[in-house]
């Protein structure tokens, strides 16, 4: 049985947490998709316990854009998540709305502190790490295809195309690695 919310925000199967362990199961959920990663770590960066990871946060977020776009937009026109209580599809403004909130805010949210603290995007081995064990791990450890429908043969080939868009956007700016 699906239920329509909202036009554009189905949900075909809801089992209401029934106890605190339930909605831990529903939070370690979402944890299989990239962003909610991203998301912690803007967290502790706004917060100020995890400092100069500025180039990781562009470099991320701006993937994710990306990435979210070539999915949402040119390829399926429509998000299948689910959680452990819950499978919903987004479409439409839902989804428009969705990809604002969850990848496009917390992007703006990191500039505006970056531009508030007089913070720059700095090649530093913090970032060059992080990029490097966290996107690696993420992508080892998960199957791409089952979360966003995005196979590797796709999946890497836009990374690296990125990854050196960026690096010669980046080092036309400068050119100091470390």
């Amino acid at each position: 049985m699906t239920l329509t919310v909202v036009p554009g925000f189905e949900v075909v199967r809801y089992d209401p947490p029934q106890n605190l362990l339930d909605v831990k199961k529903n939070i370690f959920s979402s944890l299989k998709y990239f962003t909610f990663w991203v998301l912690i770590i803007d967290f502790l960066y706004l917060t100020s316990q995890i400092q100069n990871i500025e180039l990781f946060l562009i470099f991320s977020h701006v993937l994710i854009i990306i990435i979210c776009a070539y999915i949402f937009y040119l390829k399926t026109k429509e998000f299948k998540t689910s959680i452990y209580s819950a499978d919903v599809i987004l479409k439409g403004k839902v989804l428009i709305l969705f990809d604002f909130l969850f990848h496009y805010l917390p992007l703006i949210l990191v500039l505006n502190h970056m531009w508030k603290n007089s913070k720059s995007i700095v090649v530093n081995e913090k970032s060059i790490l992080m990029i490097l064990i966290i996107m690696l791990g993420y992508y080892l450890t998960f199957d791409t295809y089952k979360i966003y429908t995005l196979s590797k043969q796709e999946g890497i080939p836009i990374f690296v195309i990125y990854t050196v868009i960026f690096v010669i956007l980046f080092y036309g700016k400068q050119c100091i690695f470390i």
